[in-house]
């Protein structure tokens, strides 16, 4: 799996690095849970579609070049509430999905993908440190 990954970053382009490893994500994603053909046909649709709501919500940040130091109180707050809402919002989505997730795979598939992202997200970082 490491060799695979390393090839990933060995291309000349980011599209291209981006699809070799969303690929590679789907495969592990695929194996860990224990998808059969007929449920990897009905859940990855539903998946992606999940996965292109939740990176629609964007990260509250800091103003470019800006230390936590140099932010005003009021500055500090808005950060902090614009995180909750952020937070809120995954949670709405996350809740949105359950079901038709739920409709497609076992809640203890369901279990595994978490697992699964959780560890391929690990795997990735590794190799990116070891690079």
């Amino acid at each position: 799996m490491f060799i695979v990954f390393a090839n990933a970053f060995t291309q000349n382009t980011t599209e291209t690095k981006k699809e070799k490893i969303e690929a590679m994500r789907n495969a592990y994603i695929t194996t860990q849970m224990g998808l059969n053909s007929e449920e990897a046909q009905k859940f990855w649709p539903i998946y992606n579609e999940y996965k292109k709501e939740l990176s629609r919500l964007e990260n509250p940040k800091l103003e470019l070049g800006k230390t936590i130091e140099q932010m005003t109180e009021a500055e500090a707050k808005q950060l902090i509430f614009k995180e909750i809402e952020l937070e809120n919002q995954r949670y709405l989505i996350n809740k949105k999905y359950i079901d038709r997730f739920l409709s497609v795979i076992s809640a203890k598939k369901l279990i595994k993908l978490r697992k699964a992202e959780r560890e391929f997200k690990k795997i990735l970082i590794e190799q990116l440190k070891s690079r």
